[in-house]
């Protein structure tokens, strides 16, 4: 394979969070930046905070190039499934909706796909990394009202659950197309579940994570029975 294009969130774009800063910075050594530096070529247009719906507008920019990669990433979902907190924190019993509805999460994947397809490229769809749903929860709590939102979840667990349901509709809609599937999610799952993978806010890969999702990927896309993508 020697080019790739991806669409994506944070985790594709290579952002972490630095604990010891209080901010998000960018990885040098992030799993697109390994794959380049393998001598594939890449062309990135994931973004912190991008959703599916997001994502899509993005592509409409970049739609006409997409036949030159081998094949095409698609990332998503884990900022699909948040929720904006501090609403959540302030009246827990509200009827708070997601960033995508989870029942239109699949119709806008599809239409990413759709658009990919006809813009000649070929898309592979990747599972999200699971997440630490205590240390999620720390996180996404600091300066609020922690015992509204944990009225609202019930316990922290449910962030991990809820995550993963999104994962799963990239699995299923993978499986319904016949497309190509790359499972992060697995891969970290029998690493022993990617806590030691993930940067403090629970979510984010570290460089670790980076490092074996850049293995998951070489070997899904360039192993001896890997994905075909080629141009």
């Amino acid at each position: 394979m020697e080019s790739i294009c991806i669409f994506g969130d944070s985790i594709a774009k290579g952002v972490a969070f630095d604990a010891a800063k209080g901010k998000y910075v960018r990885l040098k050594d992030s799993f697109v930046n390994r794959m380049a530096a393998s001598g594939v070529r890449v062309a990135n247009f994931s973004r912190f905070g991008c959703t599916i719906t997001s994502g899509l507008e993005i592509l409409a920019h970049s739609k006409a190039d997409l036949g030159d990669y081998g094949c095409v990433l698609l990332e998503f979902g884990g900022n699909d499934c948040d929720y904006n907190w501090a609403e959540v924190a302030r009246d827990p019993f509200a009827g708070h909706v997601c960033n995508t509805p989870i029942d239109m999460f699949p119709v806008h994947y599809r239409a990413m796909v759709d658009a990919v397809v006809s813009g000649g490229g070929r898309p592979v769809l990747l599972t999200l990394p699971p997440i630490d749903d205590d240390r999620y929860f720390a996180h996404i709590s600091q300066g609020l009202d922690a015992g509204g939102i944990m009225s609202f979840l019930g316990t922290a667990r449910t962030i991990f659950t809820w995550h993963e349901k999104f994962s799963d509709l990239v699995a299923s809609l993978a499986a319904e197309l016949s497309l190509p599937l790359v499972d992060l999610r697995a891969g970290f799952l029998a690493a022993g579940g990617g806590r030691d993978m993930l940067c403090d806010d629970g979510v984010h890969l570290n460089s670790e994570g980076h490092a074996l999702a850049f293995e998951i990927l070489s070997e899904a896309l360039m192993g001896k029975n890997g994905v075909a993508c080629e141009q």
